[in-house]
C-alpha cells in the first residue's frame, strides 16, 4: 500500500498531478544575477517552445531589454543565472514594465518611459502597437501586457494595463480595433491584466477567453470584465489577512485558479476562478512568506512584482525586482502547500520606508506606502524618534492611497503629500512642539485642503516648495512633478496652476523622477533618461540620467551629472551644495556651485554596493536636518544612514537585521 506514495515522492513535479492531487507553489530554485527583472512570461524562443522570457529594466552595466532563458522547467534546481538563448528590445526599450509571448514566438512589451506597447517578431523586426496619449489605442504609463492565446496558434487578442489613463485596453489583433475597460467604481491604478480562460478548457486555451481580469493597485481588488468591456464583478480588498491583497502586481490563471502576486504581503494567493470572492472557499491556498533577512530566498518572497506560469502548468516563476532574481516554484503533493510553523504568525509584514523623505528643522517625514501613512520623526537626538503617523488608507479628505511625494516645511509645521491612488495633493498643518519633551501625538495633523490633480490631467509624483528669489515676504510656490507629461506643474498658494516647467522639443526630459528647490529659488529636476543624448557613451543603450536646473519662469539654467549619473533618484540642496543619489550605482554624488560660472560642478561623492557603512542598495531619498546632518534613505536595504555634510558616517536606523552590519562596525543604530 505504500508503493504508490513512494512513487509520488520520487516522481518529477510534472508527474505528481497524474499520481495524486497536487498544487503549484513548491520552491525548486532561483534564477539570480538579473538586471532588475520586472516581468516574465513563458513562450517560444529559438528551438525551445517553453523558454522563460524576462523583461529587465537594466542596471549600471546592463541595458534594458528582453531575454529568453532555457532550462527553466520542473527539473530546474539550485541557483543559476540561466542560459540566455534569445534577446529582444535592447536599444529599443527604455524601461520595460510588462511582457507577453504568443505561440508564434512574438514577444510583446510595455514601456512606461516611452508610453508605448511593442511587438518583437522572431525575425528581429519590431512594431510599435500603441504610443503616448489619452485616446483609445493610446497609452500612458502602461504596466502590463497579455496576449491570447499564449502557447499555441495565431494570436487574436492583446490586452494592456493602461495605468496612467486608469483603464485597461483590449486590441483585437485581427480587426485592429481597441476596446476600453473601466470598472463601475472606475479603475484607479490598473497594474496587471490576464485573460480568464473557460472552465471547460483543460489548459485554458484552444478557444476564446471568457473574460478579462484587471488588478487595481489603488483599490487592491481584482476586477472581472467581459471581452466587450462590460464590467462583471470585483473581489478582495486591502489588507494582510488571507484573501486580502496589498498592491496586486501580477495575475495568472491555471488549474481553474486565479493566482495573484500579492506584492506588499510578500506572497502569492490562489483564488477559485468561479467564485474568487466566496468568503468560505474563494481562497484555495497561498504560498510564499515575507523574506525577513537581507537576501533571504528559498521560497521566501520579497515584494513579488509579477508571476508567470508555463505552458504545462507545472512551473511558476515569481519576479522580485528588488533582489534581481526570479524564484521558481513547481508542483507539490496535496491540495495546498504546508504552512511553515516558524512563520505561522498572522501579523502584517513589517512596513518598509518609501522612496522619498523630507526634513525641516529637527523633524523628518518618511513614507510608508504599505500602511498608506506618513511617519513624522523627531531628530533632536542621535537618530529619528517616531512621534506620529498621519493620514491613512482611504479616499476621503485627509486620507491617501499609496503616498509617493512628501515635503516638510516651516520647521516641521507644514506638510505636503502627493498620493498616487487618489491623484491628489494634500496640505496639512502639524502641531509640533520642538521645545517640549519628546512624546507621541496620534493627532498631530490638521488637514487644511487638497487639490484633485487627476482632474487637471496631472499624474503626480514628487512635491516641493520653492520661494521666489528676491521676494522675502512672498508665499512659497508649490512645485509638483507631472509624470504624465515629464514636466513640473507650478501652483500658487491658492492651488491655482501658474505654469509648467521643463517642456522642450529639442532636449526634453525623458522619464522625470523628482525635484528639489535650491536656497536661491531655483528648481532642480531629476531627468531619469534624458542624459543619454549628451552622454559620450549613449550608443551603449545604457540608462543615462541628469539633473536640470530651472528658474521659476521655466528657463533652463544648467545641468548636473551629464555623463556621470545613471539613475538619479533624489536630490537635496543646502547652501551652495547639492547631493544626488544614484540608485543604479549605489552612490551619493556631490556638486558645488562655482563662484566663477554660477553653475554646479561635480566635486566628489561616496558610496558603493553592500550592507556596511556608506554602502547602499538603490539609495533614494535625501534630507538635511537643522543640525547639519545628511540623511540618506538606503531604500533597497530598508534603512536610513546618517552622515555629516562631508560624507562621514554618523548613525543608522531601520530594521534590526538590516542595521546589524552598521552596528558590527561599531556604529550607533536604532
Amino acid at each position: 500500500m505504500l508503493f504508490p506514495f513512494v512513487l509520488a515522492l520520487c516522481a518529477p513535479f510534472s508527474a505528481i498531478s497524474a499520481i495524486q492531487e497536487s498544487h503549484l507553489g513548491e520552491y525548486i530554485g532561483t534564477v539570480d544575477a538579473l538586471a532588475r527583472p520586472v516581468a516574465a512570461a513563458f513562450g517560444p524562443a529559438g528551438d525551445e517552445e517553453n523558454a522563460l522570457w524576462v523583461a529587465e529594466a537594466g542596471s549600471a552595466a546592463s541595458p534594458a531589454g528582453l531575454r529568453a532563458l532555457s532550462g527553466i522547467d520542473a527539473s530546474f534546481s539550485g541557483q543559476s543565472a540561466g542560459r540566455t538563448i534569445a534577446r529582444a528590445g535592447v536599444g529599443v526599450l527604455t524601461r520595460p514594465t510588462g511582457i507577453a509571448v504568443d505561440g508564434k514566438g512574438n514577444v510583446y512589451a510595455t514601456d512606461d518611459v516611452q508610453h508605448a506597447v511593442w511587438r518583437f517578431a522572431p525575425d528581429g523586426t519590431s512594431t510599435r502597437l500603441a504610443g503616448r496619449g489619452t485616446g483609445v489605442g493610446e497609452v500612458l504609463f502602461p504596466t502590463d501586457v497579455e496576449v491570447w492565446p499564449r502557447h499555441s496558434g495565431a494570436p487574436t487578442h492583446l490586452c494592456v494595463a493602461d495605468t496612467g489613463n486608469r483603464r485597461a485596453q483590449l486590441l483585437d489583433l485581427k480587426s485592429s480595433v481597441w476596446t476600453e475597460f473601466r470598472a463601475d467604481a472606475a479603475l484607479n491604478e490598473p497594474l496587471a491584466v490576464a485573460f480568464l480562460p473557460s472552465a471547460e478548457a483543460a489548459a485554458g486555451e484552444g478557444e476564446a477567453p471568457v473574460g478579462l481580469l484587471v488588478a487595481d493597485g489603488a483599490r487592491h481588488q481584482i476586477d472581472r470584465f467581459q471581452l466587450d468591456g462590460t464590467y462583471v464583478s470585483s473581489f478582495s480588498d486591502w489588507g494582510f489577512f488571507p484573501s486580502l491583497i496589498a498592491s496586486p502586481g501580477g495575475i495568472e490563471c491555471a488549474d481553474g485558479l486565479i493566482f495573484v502576486a500579492d506584492t506588499e504581503n510578500h506572497r502569492v494567493q490562489a483564488f477559485d476562478q468561479e467564485r474568487p470572492g466566496d468568503t468560505n472557499d474563494g481562497l484555495r491556498y497561498r504560498f510564499g512568506v515575507h523574506a525577513i533577512r537581507p537576501g533571504e530566498g528559498d521560497g521566501s518572497l520579497h515584494y513579488p512584482r509579477d508571476i508567470a506560469i508555463d505552458r504545462d502548468a507545472v512551473v511558476v516563476a515569481i519576479v522580485e525586482p528588488l533582489d534581481d532574481r526570479i524564484q521558481i516554484f513547481g508542483r507539490g503533493p496535496g491540495p495546498e502547500p504546508k504552512a511553515d510553523p516558524t512563520r505561522a504568525g498572522l501579523g502584517a509584514p513589517s512596513a518598509h520606508l518609501g522612496e522619498l523623505i523630507s526634513t525641516s528643522g529637527q523633524y523628518l517625514a518618511t513614507l510608508s506606502p504599505e500602511s498608506h501613512r506618513v511617519l513624522i520623526h523627531d531628530m533632536r537626538g542621535d537618530g529619528p524618534v517616531k512621534i506620529s503617523e498621519v493620514f491613512g488608507y482611504g479616499e476621503r479628505l485627509g486620507m491617501v492611497r499609496t503616498p509617493i511625494g512628501v515635503h516638510l516645511a516651516d520647521e516641521g509645521r507644514r506638510l505636503l503629500v502627493t498620493d498616487r491612488g487618489n491623484r491628489r495633493l494634500t496640505r496639512a498643518r502639524l502641531d509640533v512642539k520642538p521645545n517640549e519633551p519628546l512624546s507621541q501625538n496620534p493627532e498631530l495633523e490638521i488637514v487644511l485642503d487638497a487639490i484633485d490633480l487627476g482632474a487637471l490631467g496631472v499624474l503626480p509624483g514628487d512635491v516641493t516648495l520653492v520661494t521666489p528669489p528676491g521676494e522675502q515676504a512672498a508665499q512659497p510656490l508649490i512645485a509638483v512633478v507631472d509624470m504624465a507629461t515629464d514636466t513640473v506643474v507650478l501652483l500658487d498658494d491658492d492651488l491655482q496652476i501658474l505654469r509648467r516647467i521643463g517642456a522642450s522639443k529639442d532636449d526634453p526630459i525623458v522619464g522625470i523622477v523628482g525635484l528639489t528647490a535650491t536656497p536661491t529659488g531655483t528648481l532642480l529636476v531629476l531627468d531619469g533618461f534624458g542624459g543619454a543624448s549628451q552622454a559620450a557613451t549613449s550608443s551603449d543603450s545604457l540608462q543615462h540620467g541628469r539633473v536640470l536646473e530651472f528658474d521659476l519662469d521655466g528657463k533652463r539654467l544648467g545641468s548636473l551629472g551629464e555623463g556621470l549619473l545613471v539613475a538619479p533618484a533624489a536630490a537635496v540642496a543646502h547652501g551652495s551644495r547639492v547631493w544626488v543619489t544614484d540608485a543604479a550605482r549605489d552612490r551619493v554624488e556631490v556638486f558645488d556651485r562655482s563662484a566663477a560660472t554660477g553653475l554646479f560642478e561635480h566635486t566628489g561623492g561616496f558610496g558603493e554596493t553592500g550592507l556596511g557603512r556608506s554602502q547602499f542598495h538603490e539609495p533614494r531619498g535625501l534630507g538635511i536636518t537643522s543640525g547639519g546632518r545628511l540623511i540618506v534613505l538606503d531604500h533597497g536595504n530598508h534603512r536610513g544612514q546618517i552622515f555629516g555634510l562631508e560624507g562621514n558616517f554618523l548613525d543608522g536606523f531601520g530594521g534590526r537585521l538590516y542595521t546589524a552590519p552598521l552596528r558590527a562596525a561599531g556604529g550607533k543604530t536604532r
